[in-house]
């Protein structure tokens, strides 16, 4: 598990997440708005590099680890770390901005990658998921 192809979408996992006590994206993604398109979603990642590979879902949940997640500051259609052994821990916070429930999917349109964990947290009913 030596490849960072672990790397960058290792934790797309964090797809839906919304820490509540960590850092914002740069840009909130409002999932509800109408798209004709894919949506390029680099902008809105916050990053955590883990060298060793070692972190797992609970530890990123920890409040003094996901304080470390940063805002992606590409300008890019996607996130580009190189070949490194270093995994990477995207998470994306999600907004509906409608009345409605709403589906979306996820693609990861260049996958060269070994493994790809995605996690899902649900939202609480009082806002920010847990």
């Amino acid at each position: 598990m030596t490849l960072n192809l672990r790397l960058v979408y290792y934790a797309i996992g964090l797809l839906a997440i919304l820490f509540a006590s960590a850092a914002r994206s740069n840009d909130l993604l409002d999932a509800a708005q109408p798209w004709d398109g894919p949506v390029p979603l680099a902008r809105y990642f916050d990053v955590l590099e883990d060298p060793q590979g070692t972190l797992t879902l609970a530890d990123v949940r920890k409040a003094d680890i996901a304080a470390r997640f940063k805002p992606s500051s590409t300008t890019k259609d996607a996130l580009n770390y190189g070949i490194t052994p270093s995994t990477y821990w995207l998470r994306l916070s999600l907004k509906n901005g409608g009345d409605q429930p709403i589906e979306r999917f996820l693609e990861i349109a260049y996958a060269r990658l070994l493994t790809v964990d995605f996690y899902k947290i649900a939202p609480r009913s009082d806002g920010p998921s847990d």
